[in-house]
């Protein structure tokens, strides 16, 4: 874990997630801030995130898509129905290789 992962780590334990999410953002770090929001289940700001930084749109897609499943429930959401019915078919299989190579670059940051 990078210097960055680390400090945002130590923020999230003592309830400082926005301070967290910048610490990640700055050392660009975007699926790990995305990812932080998806655990903690700020979806719209994970989605946000995506967008914003045109990047892991269909990982926040795929991880809402199991939530949901996971709590028998439907997509209620209008803007993630919208991103859902523009993204098509979820690759987990290219999801996984994604986030595999995010993690690879930041191991070399460190």
């Amino acid at each position: 874990m990078g210097t960055a992962s680390r400090n945002a780590a130590l923020a999230v334990y003592f309830h400082k997630v926005a301070e967290a999410e910048q610490i990640l953002l700055q050392a660009r770090l975007f699926y790990r801030a995305i990812k932080l929001n998806a655990k903690l289940s700020k979806w719209e700001r994970a989605l946000e995130l995506a967008i914003q930084q045109k990047v892991h749109l269909d990982t926040v897609l795929a991880y809402r898509k199991r939530f949901l499943e996971n709590l028998g429930r439907q997509e209620t959401n209008e803007r993630f129905k919208k991103e859902f019915a523009q993204a098509g078919e979820l690759n987990w299989t290219e999801i996984k290789a994604k986030i595999k190579a995010e993690k690879e670059k930041e191991a070399k940051m460190k």
